[in-house]
């Protein structure tokens, strides 16, 4: 895979991270969604591994994000 691809798929599992956040804020005390919002973090969590980020999504050379 060529590096404008891997590029491409991180910045959408950055989105994803955020979405998901938003998600869950906007969620509240509705527990299946935060509990499926929950599994879905889990596995972005391993996505952003494959594609050389740390669990949180940031290339190492970044500082975590806010």
């Amino acid at each position: 895979m060529d590096n404008q691809t891997i590029d491409a798929l991180q910045e959408r599992a950055r989105r994803l991270r955020q979405d998901l956040e938003a998600l869950s804020q906007q969620a509240g005390d509705f527990p299946a969604v935060v509990r499926n919002a929950e599994r879905i973090r889990a596995s972005l969590a391993m996505i952003c591994l494959d594609l050389g980020l740390d669990a949180q999504g940031n290339r190492p050379e970044e500082p975590p994000a806010a």
